[in-house]
């Protein structure tokens, strides 16, 4: 879509969090608008569609290609207006129309929509998505102008909506632009990055070859059919993928590792399949070593804590060495940033990028006494930013990480981090004395507003019973009232879904720990 923000853009964050969901969904397709097509065009040998085909396009194809189509048009357009009247003149002429339509209708091949969104993209530039749309406008515009070819562009209409993965819509023997240019630059980057292993040194006059591949890379991430980006993406047990990363690793060079993350950004967008592949590579490591040693490149920093949220963004077990590098440490390193920034950081945008990064780390850590992340904030002396802002996020009950329709869902980031949180009077006691009446105001609010059997209020009833039980809540029983009237209405539901079931144990559970949460609220 209209996704047009980078972690390096100018705009500052002035709340604590207003960036946190905007920053994940907001990581490549910017660029490539504003940046891929002029940067790209000037560089001749790895970018020749921009030049020859629209040129070609626009001078040569339509005295060629407009006649093509008419002829059959014209056909059904004289068997629909004829073939009433041969119906009521002889009947008996039925079956000649009939034999008619039927030679008339092969006329519209079934791969029409996948050709047609084929030369759109090819010839204009325009997203898969866009491409789609106009023909659609265009098809429909001439259905509903010329009634006689009604019909045939009834035809090519479903076909459009058939064909949606170009890679086997089109005529047998044909091969989408997208795909075959996408097989060029994996291949030529690969054959580079092994050249330059064997040399031990990044060849550097090569970088405006290898930015503008990667450019177009990016480009095609971001605008061709997705089906066609993950076919490429997945073959050979993702061996373009691994490759990247590879070339990641041993490239030095910060505009091209710029351009790098942000190819890695868009792949995580295609599918899961991709994430899990990333998440088990060294680019997690990569990512976490190069914060730390180079906060210098502000750019490269947003960026880097950016995909690595994406890459954790699933909830996926991490490879257990990778915690020698994404372990304490590097926790009390990211709470640092939050709490402090960092002087290069006129944006304001690093300290959310970072709060981000921590939620979807803390999806991997599935027991709170051995939670790394829970240790560095026992650990650092004062998180009082990073508590404001875990409350601006409960409170506005958007997941800054959740920005992948992928499945399975993982849970919930910052219900899941704050559970953990107070699953320890350790963790519990980061928040001041307001901020904890804040965020029991918030959860019993959700937990009265949210409808029996939502999936939430499971998660907003076990994130209560673990304030209740690891602070001295029954000391000033904030909002029990409240709480009482909500746990008492849930016990006497009637819903039946798993969800529900689990709502009413939670707060037997509850009540039969803390006897108080039953009683009657008069």
């Amino acid at each position: 879509g209209g996704r047009n923000t980078a972690p390096s853009g100018g705009s500052s964050v002035s709340s604590g969090s207003s960036v946190s969901s905007t920053s994940l969904d907001t990581l490549c397709t910017g660029s490539s608008s504003s940046e891929l097509g002029p940067s790209c065009s000037p560089t001749p040998p790895p970018v020749p569609r921009r030049g020859t085909h629209t040129t070609v396009s626009q001078a040569q194809p339509p005295p060629s290609k407009a006649p093509a189509p008419e002829p059959p048009t014209e056909e059904v357009a004289v068997d629909t207006a004829s073939a009433p009247d041969e119906l009521e003149a002889l009947g008996a002429l039925s079956l000649g129309t009939t034999d008619e339509k039927a030679v008339a209708e092969p006329a519209v091949p079934r791969t029409i929509g996948a050709e047609l969104m084929e030369l759109v993209r090819r010839n204009t530039g325009l997203s898969h998505e866009l491409c789609r749309v106009a023909i659609g406008v265009v098809v429909g515009h001439i259905q509903a102008s010329v009634p006689a070819s009604s019909p045939v562009m009834e035809q090519v209409l479903l076909s459009l909506v058939e064909g949606k993965d170009l890679s086997t819509a089109l005529p047998s023997g044909q091969v989408c632009h997208d795909q075959q240019r996408l097989e060029g630059i994996f291949a030529d980057l690969a054959r580079r990055k092994d050249d330059a292993q064997q040399r031990s040194w990044a060849l550097y006059e090569d970088e405006g070859v290898i930015r503008c591949y990667l450019e177009e890379l990016l480009h095609i991430l971001t605008d061709a059919d997705p089906e066609v980006c993950k076919k490429m993406c997945k073959r050979n047990e993702f061996e373009s993928v691994l490759a990247l990363v590879a070339y990641y690793q041993m490239e030095h060079r910060a505009s091209l590792r710029l351009l790098l993350l942000k190819c890695f950004g868009a792949m995580c967008g295609l599918d899961a399949a991709i994430i899990s592949t990333l998440v088990s590579s060294v680019l997690p490591v990569e990512l976490a070593r190069d914060m730390q040693t180079d906060t210098q490149d502000h750019q490269k920093l947003c960026y880097s804590a950016l995909i690595l949220a994406m890459v954790f963004s699933m909830g996926e077990a991490v490879p257990y060495a990778h915690y020698e590098h994404l372990g304490t440490p590097f926790a009390q390193f990211l709470l640092s940033i939050v709490e402090d920034g960092l002087p290069l950081d006129t944006t304001e945008q690093l300290p959310d990028l970072c709060m981000n990064l921590l939620l979807a780390l803390n999806l991997h850590l599935p027991a709170p006494d051995q939670n790394v992340i829970m240790t560095a904030l026992s650990k650092h002396s004062n998180v009082k930013i990073f508590s404001e802002k875990l409350l601006l996020l409960l409170n506005r009950g958007d997941d800054p990480v959740r920005i992948f329709k992928h499945e399975p869902q993982p849970p919930h980031s910052i219900l899941k981090f704050l559970q953990d949180v107070f699953a320890s009077p350790a963790t519990a006691a980061i928040f001041y004395h307001t901020d904890m009446m804040a965020l029991i105001d918030i959860t019993v609010r959700h937990i009265a507003d949210l409808s029996p059997g939502d999936k939430l209020r499971v998660e907003y009833l076990s994130l209560m019973h673990a304030v209740i039980r690891s602070t001295p809540y029954l000391q000033h029983r904030h909002r029990l009232p409240d709480l009482q009237a909500t746990l008492r209405r849930i016990l006497t539901e009637e819903e039946a879904s798993p969800q529900g079931q689990m709502d009413r144990m939670i707060v037997r559970e509850m009540c039969k720990e803390f006897p108080e949460l039953g009683e009657d609220p008069s």
